[in-house]
Order: structure tokens, then C-alpha cells, then sequence
């Protein structure tokens, strides 16, 4: 899959701007040219989310009243055109035919790394959680209902213990297929950080020597014991969705990099073990979005994670090109 064309309507300070894309492309300007607005607005039509901003309306450029984009997306020699559209709702055309969010984007292979929102790394454990849940979502399609059915009792059981009056035999049958569903959310979240620390240790040693860098994901189960001390608290304390993913360095808690530069190197690693992981189970086409990807990073890490990310589709945002010499340059 490849991007070949991208237009922004009143997207931030984007008025009407036009891109045309090339296996390796390179934007480059100086700062608040809106370089990471163009990166945001690649993961935007691809994921149907920003990851900057979770409010789209804080989108829409000043004074307008909507944003638009519309891109042509090149599968295996097949084009299509794609359109989308931010007003009061969301609105998407493929050809020109309304489509199914969940459908569109269940091929659409993209990642993004940047400094705005770390994946990962991000402090906030919600978007930690994403990031694994998007890689498996990406190799299982099935996983997606799952958190939907998972969401949708986890919705209902917070409005009876918020209620004055509820009946317990059906919270606790709620909380068993609660439990149940749980369960399998953090198998698979734990099968996949599992896969991701394989791939890290087969790819660290050209980068970082004498450290051993892992992913851990704890829980907190729900049991019955639990779901007593929830109603008398009035509020949910375990599943899934409180699942905490941390990092070890040498067998240790390791939460506070001791620069930005190893932060980074640590999450580009996990990223490229991810991209790995998806292509060992047979997927093909992925696009690769790294939004002011030399800052941080000395020139012989550039080289090895350039000659990691250079085999997908690449989208590179910086200052100024000085290793990205056979790029399609952009300049804002």
C-alpha cells in the first residue's frame, strides 16, 4: 500500500495545501511550518484518529467550520480515493461510496512515531495500551469486537454500582462475563508484549550494548473478593482496561530515561519490533509516519534505524534533509 497523493481543507494551519508522495519522502521547514500537522493528517486518514488531539473539532482550522481530506492511496496496482470530512461527524467516502469505519481501516497498516504522542512511552497508560491493542488489532479483526464487548459491560456495570438500588445476581453475572472477557484481552496483550521483547533482543545489540530492554504488563484481575470492595467503593478497580504496561532495563523498573535521545532509540526499537512481529505474520504494506525523527538521535543510530525504516513506505518530518539523500523532498 502506498500513499500517493494527499489534500488538507482548513486542517490546523493547513488552508488548502497538496502533497504528492514517494516510497521515501522527507518534509522539512522550519518550526510551526506545520510539518507535524502534514504527519498527523497522514495517521488521520489512514486510522480515522489524530494522535495528537482526541477532540477533532480542536482540528478545524480558526474560522471554519469543517476539515477535509482527501487522498489517493495506491493497493497493489488497484487506486482508490479516498475522502474525509470533520464537521459536527465524521464522514467517509472510498470511491466515492460511503464506508464502514471498521471495515476501511482494517488494512490500512500505518504507524506513526512522534514526540507529541509516544506510543508506547507515552506517560499516559490508556495510550500504552493502544499501541498494543492497535498492533493486535492489525493481525486479529476479531480483537476490536472484543473491546467492544468488553466496553460495553464494563459501561454497564459503572452504572449499576453507581446506582442507589441494583440488583447483585445480575452485577454478578455482569462481572463474570466482565471477568471472562478480561481475561483474553490481557492474553492477548501479553502475547504480543511477549513477541515485541523477542524481537527487541535481537535488534538491540547494534544499537545499545550491555542493556537488555523488556516490556511487562501487570493486572489486576477481577475476582469476586474485588467486586465486593467495588460496591462499596462505587467504582471499578480491575480489568482490562487498567492493565499497566512498564519497562525494564536489566531486570529493573525502568521508568525515567536518562536522556531523551535513549527514550527515543527505545521507542523507535519497539516500533520496528512491532512492524516486525506484523510482517511475521504475513502482513504486507505498511506506512510509516516519523515526525522529527533525527532529534535526539546521533548519526549511527540515523543510519541503522534509516536502513530499518526504509524498506516500508517512510513519511519523514525535520529541519532540514541531511540523511534521507534519495528522499522525495517536501518542502514547507
Amino acid at each position: 500500500m502506498i500513499l500517493e497523493k494527499l489534500r488538507l481543507v482548513n486542517f490546523r494551519n493547513h488552508k488548502d495545501s497538496i502533497f504528492e508522495f514517494d516510497r521515501v519522502n522527507y518534509i522539512s521547514g522550519d518550526n510551526g511550518a506545520g510539518k507535524t500537522s502534514v504527519a498527523e493528517a497522514i495517521s488521520l486518514i489512514f486510522t480515522l484518529k489524530s494522535f495528537r488531539q482526541y477532540n477533532l473539532k480542536k482540528v478545524i482550522n480558526f474560522g471554519s467550520e469543517y476539515f477535509y481530506l482527501n487522498s489517493i492511496i495506491n493497493n497493489s496496482g488497484k487506486k482508490y480515493d479516498i475522502k474525509f470530512k470533520y464537521s459536527k461527524k465524521k464522514e467517509l467516502f472510498v470511491n466515492n461510496n460511503k464506508e464502514n469505519p471498521e471495515n476501511y481501516i482494517k488494512d490500512k497498516l500505518l504507524f506513526t512515531y512522534s514526540p507529541e504522542n509516544e506510543g508506547i512511552l507515552s506517560k499516559n497508560q490508556r495510550d500504552r495500551r493502544n499501541f498494543i491493542d492497535r498492533a493486535i488489532f492489525y493481525t486479529d479483526f476479531n480483537y476490536i469486537e472484543l473491546l467492544k464487548n468488553y466496553n460495553k459491560l464494563l459501561e454497564m456495570k459503572k452504572n449499576l454500582l453507581l446506582s442507589e438500588k441494583f440488583d447483585r445476581e445480575y452485577l454478578a453475572v455482569i462481572n463474570d462475563k466482565l471477568f471472562i472477557l478480561s481475561g483474553k484481552i490481557s492474553k492477548y496483550r501479553k502475547l504480543w508484549a511477549d513477541a515485541i521483547n523477542a524481537k527487541l533482543s535481537l535488534n538491540l545489540g547494534d544499537i545499545i550494548s550491555d542493556e537488555k530492554f523488556k516490556i511487562v504488563i501487570k493486572q489486576i484481575n477481577i475476582d469476586k473478593d474485588i467486586l465486593q470492595r467495588e460496591i462499596f467503593l462505587k467504582k471499578i478497580i480491575a480489568g482490562a482496561h487498567l492493565d499497566k504496561i512498564y519497562f525494564y532495563l536489566n531486570d529493573k523498573l525502568y521508568e525515567d530515561f536518562a536522556s531523551f535521545g535513549q527514550r527515543k532509540t527505545f521507542s523507535l526499537l519497539t516500533l520496528a519490533s512491532v512492524l516486525f512481529s506484523i510482517e511475521d505474520l504475513g502482513k504486507n504494506g505498511i506506512i510509516l509516519v516519523l515526525d522529527d525523527f533525527e532529534v535526539g538521535l546521533d548519526s549511527k543510530r540515523i543510519g541503522v534505524f534509516k536502513s530499518i525504516f526504509e524498506k516500508y513506505q517512510v513519511i519523514v518530518t525535520g529541519v532540514e534533509n541531511r540523511y534521507f539523500k534519495n528522499a522525495n523532498n517536501i518542502k514547507l
